[in-house]
Order: structure tokens, then C-alpha cells, then sequence
């Protein structure tokens, strides 16, 4: 046995396996670095003043006039916008989930035609928000647009005008909000 490495260890004591430890230092930003670092911050500062602070102590300070309360209710508007809000949430929501549950097992079947849905189903996934529902509206923009040409070459129907109509826009709505929201995949 050569060495005795254990025994050289315990001669050099606990100072040997343990280096000594460093005072902890507090890095303090200087000169450029400094700059630089205000320079980062204060855009993600001004972004979140803008469109995450104000608009909540505006909301804030609006609510605590109840006089606002009976002017909302009283505009003509508010009615039509609570029902397409609730029939918006309330048909979009449990569509989406009952869809979700039947093709949750319906794409567990191997076959190849059903894997061709899939990356049909995994498109908006795929897709920014914003583009989808920007080629969801190109497609229903009217006489231009993609649906109403298929309906007017196939079928010789003219086209509906899909967002001047409240219910075709809601419904179209939904369905783009159904089709989008399986973002997270099957």
C-alpha cells in the first residue's frame, strides 16, 4: 500500500477538506453596468405601468362611483354584450372540453387517415394566436374571402356576409375560439 492517502488527511486536519469560506460580497451596479441595467428595466417598467398598472387603479377608481353602475346598465349596448358574453363562454367552453374528451380517444386510433386530422388538430397549436384568428378572418371576409368562394364555386351559393350579421359573428366567433383553444394539444 502506498500513499495513505486517509491518513495524510487526517494529519492535515479539517482545514485540508474544507476551504476557507468567502464573506459573502453584495455586487453594487457601477458606471456603465448601471446605465445599462436602467436602460433594460425601464421599458419592462413603462410596458407594465401602461397596460397592466394603470388600466387596474382606473378600473378601480371608476368602480367606486356608483353612478357608472346605472349609466353601464342603462346604455343599450350592455344587454346585447352580457348575452354574447355568457353565450360565448357558456357554448365555448363546454364544446371545447366535450370535443376535447371524444377526439382524446378518437386519436389514439393508429390508422392514417386519422393521423392526418391530427396535424389538422395540432395547427392552431402549431399557429401564433394572432395569425390564426387573422386567417380565420380572411377566410370569412366576405366575397374574397375563402369559404364564401368554395360555397360559390361548388355550390353556386353566394356567400354570407359572416361579420355584419351579430349571430354569424358570434358563432363564427366560437368556433374560432373552439378550433384555436386545443392549444394545448391532444
Amino acid at each position: 500500500m502506498r500513499g495513505g492517502g486517509t491518513q495524510q488527511v487526517l494529519r492535515a486536519g479539517p482545514a485540508a477538506v474544507n476551504p476557507p469560506r468567502r464573506p459573502p460580497r453584495h455586487h453594487h451596479l457601477h458606471g456603465s453596468d448601471f446605465i445599462w441595467a436602467i436602460a433594460f428595466v425601464v421599458p419592462y417598467a413603462a410596458v407594465f405601468f401602461a397596460f397592466a398598472a394603470y388600466p387596474i387603479g382606473y378600473a378601480l377608481w371608476m368602480a367606486s362611483k356608483p353612478s357608472l353602475y346605472a349609466d353601464l346598465i342603462a346604455d343599450p349596448l350592455y344587454l346585447p354584450t352580457v348575452v354574447n358574453t355568457l353565450l360565448f363562454v357558456g357554448l365555448g367552453v363546454n364544446v371545447k372540453m366535450f370535443l376535447a374528451l371524444l377526439l382524446s380517444g378518437f386519436f389514439m386510433r393508429r390508422r392514417w387517415w386519422i393521423r392526418a386530422l391530427l396535424a389538422i388538430y395540432l395547427l392552431p397549436w402549431a399557429l401564433a394566436a394572432v395569425q390564426a384568428f387573422i386567417s380565420i378572418h380572411w377566410m370569412l371576409i366576405g366575397e374574397p374571402g375563402l369559404v364564401d368562394g368554395v360555397l360559390s364555386e361548388l355550390f353556386g351559393i353566394d356567400g354570407l356576409i359572416w361579420f355584419n350579421d351579430r349571430w354569424l359573428a358570434l358563432g363564427s366567433n366560437i368556433i374560432s375560439y373552439i378550433w384555436n383553444g386545443c392549444r394545448s394539444g391532444p
